[in-house]
């Protein structure tokens, strides 16, 4: 048998075997190289994103499309530091997935809505 003819994916009857860094998920709170922001307040603003979509969509939603909202939402934070050097400027989140499958934290929720 040749290069050729070799399947793409895994055979019923073979040992699915995968990668050891498949399955990984990070989330940043700013691409490499940036400052991330907080609010001495309030905290950082990846953390009072992150939790306020999740806990407006977890329920419902798999963790990708809640991460996209989180870099949504941070992406319209703006410092006021009144310096010159870090007044107005802004952040994205990052999000780096080696996922296969869409994540849920509360499957039998989302299958019974289905």
């Amino acid at each position: 048998m040749d290069g050729m003819d070799v399947p793409d994916g895994p055979q019923a009857s073979s040992k699915v075997s995968v990668p050891a860094e498949a399955d990984f998920l990070y989330a940043y709170s700013t691409v490499p190289g940036y400052y991330s922001w907080r609010n001495s307040v309030n905290g950082s603003w990846f953390i009072q994103s992150l939790t306020e979509v999740f806990e407006e969509n977890a329920e419902r939603m798999d963790i990708l499309r809640m991460l996209t909202r989180v870099n949504a939402r941070v992406s319209t934070f703006k410092s006021r530091t009144g310096e010159y050097y870090s007044d107005s400027k802004r952040q994205v989140s990052s999000i780096v997935s080696m996922l296969r499958k869409e994540l849920y934290f509360f499957p039998e929720k989302v299958t019974e809505k289905k």
